[in-house]
């Protein structure tokens, strides 16, 4: 188990606090140092202390699991265990949201509104099922089976969520009324919304990662 109690905050890179990360492409810490491309394991099963998580404030909380994409989280997030869902709401102090601020109103058409974004921008699944497995531990499901979970990302893809910030995943359950089918059709409508122009990008985002149930009643989408 390895304790951080500081952390680099280079607004170069998102790759400052996390429980899994991995660097994809070259790309230069903190300290200089060049990262080679390759999938390189950083910290596994770290415990991150609050100083550490509050030091970098909300732009890097969280850190990522690859440091290919920058992420802002939507809060702080200021614990990575002790974590509670409650009938399809992530714990706010676990997981705050986090957005790509690559996305933005301006570039919605070569962005998440172009067919195929979510595929280019979704992490491989051998990346995440570490992930997830963390992340299950921290919200207390451990040992329970994988496949009754989705690792979801609380500010969806589809209305540029960060793909790689662990302030925007958290274990989903797959089924029931408050499960993963039910919020990916919010989701969709939510994207459908920003793609016609009926709503900012901006707005969905942080209206998503504070209620997706309210956002989904919202915008018709029927329960």
């Amino acid at each position: 188990m390895l304790i951080l109690s500081s952390v680099a905050c280079d607004q170069r890179t998102p790759l400052t606090i996390a429980a899994m990360a991995w660097a994809t492409a070259p790309l230069r810490s903190a300290s200089g140092l060049l990262l080679r491309r390759a999938w390189l394991p950083l910290f596994a099963g770290a415990a991150i202390s609050a100083g550490a998580l509050a030091s970098c404030g909300t732009q890097h909380a969280g850190g990522a699991l690859s440091g290919q994409r920058p992420a802002r989280a939507l809060g702080a997030m200021r614990r990575i265990s002790g974590c509670v869902a409650d009938h399809g709401y992530p714990d706010r102090a676990c997981t705050p949201g986090a957005v790509d601020p690559r996305v933005t109103q301006r570039n919605l058409a070569g962005t998440i509104c172009q067919r195929g974004y979510t595929r280019g921008v979704r992490p491989p699944l051998r990346l995440t099922e570490p992930i997830k497995r963390e992340r299950l531990a921290a919200y207390g499901f451990a040992g329970q089976p994988l496949r009754q979970f989705e690792l979801d990302h609380l500010v969806a893809l589809e209305i540029g969520g960060a793909p790689t910030s662990l302030a925007n995943l958290w274990p989903e359950q797959r089924h029931g009324p408050d499960g993963a089918s039910a919020k990916d059709r919010v989701e969709r409508a939510a994207r459908a919304a920003v793609c016609a122009g009926s709503i900012g990008v901006t707005e969905v985002q942080r209206a998503m990662a504070r209620d997706w149930k309210a956002l989904g009643a919202r915008l018709g989408v029927r329960r």
